[in-house]
């Protein structure tokens, strides 16, 4: 009332977005292999990430922290050394400049280990001789394939799961020996290799000998065989 004017002005207040962003956890690798760089989801563009290393599982080696703000989430490469699949849990925070808050998350990376394959032990048959089946067994392996050096004696060159039963092989002279390689797999991830060898020998003919006739007393000559 002392004035004889209004003023009129304006205002702009800023509402900033609330911050989302999660990401799955990523599929199993094998050992000696890393995630690849993966963008979590964000509800806003630019959002970057750190991350801090939560609980180890197993035999879980080469697991790391980022502490500079990164695009996408990616590991190193992750060793497991132990008899189980391990783990390695990351801690995930989300920061974007254009928001008020953070967003913390987890998520758990899991990695086979290196399996083996029990022993297979070496045989050695003869010519038109059947090898038994020869199956294989280790604690964890979901497959195996094999390779075999030596096709003559019957067997393919290679293979998936067990080895079937056959009939070896050898119209030669001397004895074959085939060497087999077998590789177990857990899920995809390949394991320590088993070898082991089958010989055939081969079927040996002995030159004629010659009927004799002799008397009573006379000396019977030496017979050699060849």
């Amino acid at each position: 009332a002392a004035t004889c004017n209004t003023v009129n002005f304006s205002i702009v207040v800023t509402v900033r977005p609330t911050l989302t962003a999660s990401l799955a956890n990523p599929a199993t690798i094998c050992s000696g292999a890393a995630v690849a760089a993966v963008s979590p989801t964000s509800n806003i563009a630019g959002t970057t990430y750190t991350w801090t290393l939560g609980a180890i599982t197993g035999g879980v080696t080469g697991a790391a922290a980022q502490a500079t703000a990164q695009a996408q989430f990616s590991t190193g490469n992750l060793s497991n050394a132990g008899a189980v699949d391990g783990t390695v849990t990351y801690n995930i925070t989300a920061t974007n400049a254009a928001t008020c808050n953070t967003v913390d998350f987890s998520i758990s990376v899991t990695i086979h280990p290196v399996i083996s394959i029990d022993p297979v032990a070496d045989d050695e048959v003869c010519h038109n001789e059947t090898v038994p089946a020869i199956s294989f067994t280790s604690t964890l392996a979901t497959s195996y394939t094999w390779t075999n050096s030596n096709t003559s004696i019957g067997l393919a060159a290679s293979g998936t799961g067990n080895i079937a039963s056959f009939t070896a092989t050898n119209t030669g002279s001397t004895p074959v020996t085939a060497t087999i390689v077998v590789t177990p797999y857990i899920n995809g991830c390949p394991g320590n290799t088993e070898t082991f060898t089958i010989i055939v020998n081969p079927i040996i003919t002995m030159n004629p000998v010659a009927d004799d006739e002799v008397c009573h007393n006379e000396t019977l000559p030496a017979i050699s065989f060849t």
